[in-house]
């Protein structure tokens, strides 16, 4: 199949420009308008059907051109490879696509890597891989790390199963521990998160764990004034447990309290829950909490969300500068190889994980090995 991409100043300018160079047979794929070039300026991507080459298989490093591959999966691969290498010569000078259709080729060459390795009969690193999309990892990474797992485990053979898994499980824990460094070390510590993530229960979990296991000297701030009640829940929370609580929605009134807390050993903030894609609001919250120099922020994402919905908010938080995660909620989640795609997007720690509403309990310390095994569960 012939790819092309046409731009023009209208569908009928473009269409012409087809039938001319691609022949009356040519399909139309897709089409929109471009954004920046003027409200007449479009985009159309057209085929037309090929006489293909023969296609060389290449399995496991031998270059194969007699492979007789008669599976309907394979040929299909064969198919979107070809036509794949055929879009990127066609779009060589246009990077961002490039770069993005490069991975994709890389992706597929891992995942050709996998199916090499089931005719192989290689069995473990076959059954890991599956293992993995069942857990919930999406299928370019997982090919990713069946990829880099030759370089960490021995010939196949050399290892039963149960051996093969725990070194597959370090070789994800390693991957988790060179992110860690000194997170969570910061006197004043900000939680923000999408809405229902469970930013202020979280809070008053580590608030009790600080003043009454560590004897800290505890301040809270909240900045929430936008959920009804939200104010109160907290108080409850802040007077049983001992500790002051200040109200601040501005920015000045944030800087105020913090000077307020300055005896404060560890001074502990809530944030609003908002939408992830209200990036207005997110602009608005970090201006409210300006750039104290002992403050780190933490991001909160509850594993009974989708991972499209993860990984999202794991980028638009961006804004606000977090240096590590917290799961929450994850007493509701079945499938835990979604954290593995956002801290590989995202590659920042995870400080702790929550398991349930109970306040100060449910709440413990995250380790890279602990990941490792939720994810390979």
């Amino acid at each position: 199949m012939q790819i092309r991409r046409y731009e023009a100043n209208s569908v009928q300018e473009a269409m012409a420009r087809i039938k001319k160079e691609l022949g009356p047979d040519a399909v139309v794929l897709s089409s929109k308008r471009l954004k920046g070039a003027g409200s007449s300026r479009v985009e159309v991507v057209a085929a037309r059907d090929i006489q293909e080459e023969q296609v060389c298989v290449d399995i496991d490093g031998c270059r194969q051109s007699d492979v007789n591959v008669k599976t309907e999966p394979f040929q299909r691969f064969q198919q979107e490879i070809q036509e794949l290498k055929t879009l990127v010569r066609q779009i060589q000078n246009e990077k961002p696509l490039v770069r993005e259709f490069a991975e994709l080729r890389q992706d597929m060459g891992a995942l050709f890597d996998v199916l090499g390795m089931r005719h192989k009969d290689a069995g473990f690193l076959s059954q890991i891989y599956c293992k993995l999309i069942a857990n919930g990892v999406s299928r370019s990474r997982a090919c990713r790390l069946i990829e880099a797992s030759k370089h960490h485990l021995p010939t196949e053979g050399a290892l039963d199963y149960e051996t093969t898994i725990r070194r597959f499980s370090a070789m994800i824990a390693g991957r988790f521990a060179a992110s860690r460094s000194r997170a969570g070390s910061a006197r004043i510590k900000v939680f923000a998160g999408p809405t229902g993530a469970g930013k202020t229960t979280t809070l008053a979990k580590l608030a009790a764990h600080y003043a009454l296991e560590k004897k800290s000297r505890v301040g809270v701030i909240t900045t929430d004034t936008y959920r009804i009640a939200a104010t109160e829940q907290l108080r409850v929370y802040t007077d049983i447990i001992g500790v002051p609580l200040a109200v601040a929605p501005e920015k000045e009134l944030f800087s105020r309290s913090v000077r307020q807390f300055s005896d404060k050993d560890v001074i502990l903030v809530d944030t609003p829950g908002r939408s992830r894609k209200d990036q207005d609001a997110l602009t608005k919250l970090k201006d409210t909490l300006g750039s104290e120099a002992e403050m780190e922020t933490s991001l909160l994402l509850s594993l009974s969300s989708s991972r499209e919905h993860l990984l999202d908010a794991a980028v638009r938080y961006e804004v606000l500068d977090y240096r590590n995660i917290v799961f929450t909620k994850t007493d509701e989640c079945t499938r835990f190889g979604f954290i593995y795609d956002v801290l590989d997007q995202a590659e920042k720690p995870v400080l702790y994980v929550t398991t349930g509403q109970n306040v100060p309990q449910d709440i413990e310390a995250s380790t890279p090995d602990k990941l490792a095994e939720w994810i390979l569960s």
